[in-house]
């Protein structure tokens, strides 16, 4: 279903408990789901915005893996 408001509304709760919380390694991953929800919903430009993001904070951390996946990810949407 596409619920997009409904949804749009539980990433945005999720983003501010992640930033609460102590597991910091969540915020990222949660903008890089964001972002594939606005890729579905067909709105690249908010999907990029949460995508770098993402991939600014998987660099810092030293996350490759999510980094490779970021990168495709924006790569495609190019």
């Amino acid at each position: 279903e596409n619920k997009w408001d409904e949804a749009d509304n539980e990433f945005k709760e999720g983003l501010k408990v992640s930033s609460m919380a102590l597991d910091k390694w969540l915020t990222p991953r949660i903008h890089f789901r964001y972002s594939e929800m606005y890729l579905k919903k067909g709105e690249p430009e908010k999907a990029r915005e949460h995508l770098e993001k993402a991939l600014a904070e998987f660099e810092r951390m030293g996350m490759k893996l999510w980094e490779d996946k970021a990168r495709k990810v924006l790569a495609d949407i190019a």
